[in-house]
């Protein structure tokens, strides 16, 4: 099991209760959605319970507990979760896994420091290493937050990626997708039309094509879905071999490790 050490940062006495319970709704929101996504399990398989209070300060320590499956993904979210926080603010780029839905909570976190008492969030993962693990949002946090939370520009295109966390709900329509190689989020809407598709997609690679929403940073953060196509996956796809044989003169008097490697080589 993991454990998250939550700390509202600010004078005894003078944190507010609103304060203190938006930013554990907040964390937790985040822990929850990078629990479905490390598990790709749509419900998640983790619960949060409090294994400690601390007294004279505002400390919460949670603990994960498995509730789906057998494999324990607590580890995984809470690295994540403090590793994601760091991003934003070392690189001041959308983490890898975290959706705008994410952005959108830390951004609820930072603004609300600064009032009724709380000064910061100090987030620690005491079992993840040796040296507990921490890192601390404070209002310096906002600017780049803003940066990725506001939609700056929009424009027809289209993105690639996994697809995962599928929600029919009738107030929240969506799906995720999740570039493969910085495992970026992109939050699509999900039309009636296309619903059983992107049911039968879900993990494999997919464009998805409309009107795509950026970023200050140019990142793309939401497409409003109108068509949907699936790729194939590297496996699926035919080998130089293969090629080849539909077009067996294509090398001439080469070998093809000979032809590949002259393309290769110019």
């Amino acid at each position: 099991m993991a454990r998250v050490m939550l700390k509202v940062q600010g004078m005894s006495g003078e944190i507010s209760l609103d304060i203190f319970l938006l930013t554990l709704g907040e964390s937790l929101s985040i822990l929850k959605e990078l629990d479905r996504v490390v598990s790709r399990e749509a419900k998640g398989t983790l619960k949060w319970v409090v294994s400690g209070l601390r007294e004279g300060s505002a400390v919460v320590e949670a603990e994960s507990r498995v509730v789906i499956g057998e494999e324990d993904f607590g580890f995984q979210v809470a690295e994540r979760f403090v590793d994601g926080i760091r991003t934003v603010q070392d690189e001041g780029v959308t983490p890898p896994m975290f959706s705008q839905d994410c952005i959108r909570s830390l951004n609820k976190i930072v603004r609300s420091l600064g009032n009724n008492g709380a000064s910061g969030l100090e987030i620690t993962t005491p079992n993840l290493t040796a040296a507990p693990d921490s890192v601390k949002l404070s209002s310096e946090t906002g600017a780049k937050l803003r940066l990725l939370a506001r939609v700056q520009r929009k424009s027809i295109g289209s993105a690639e990626g996994n697809l995962q966390l599928i929600s029919i709900h009738p107030r929240s329509r969506r799906f995720n997708i999740y570039h493969a190689m910085t495992q970026k989020a992109i939050k699509c809407n999900l039309p009636k039309e296309i619903e059983a598709e992107v049911i039968d997609h879900l993990g494999r690679r997919v464009v998805v094509s409309g009107m795509v929403s950026r970023n200050e940073l140019g990142e793309p953060v939401s497409v409003d879905v109108d068509h949907l196509r699936m790729l194939k996956e590297e496996h699926e796809l035919p080998s130089v071999a293969d090629i080849i044989g539909i077009a067996p003169d294509i090398t001439g008097n080469l070998t093809t490790e000979e032809y590949v490697r002259s393309r290769r080589d110019g």
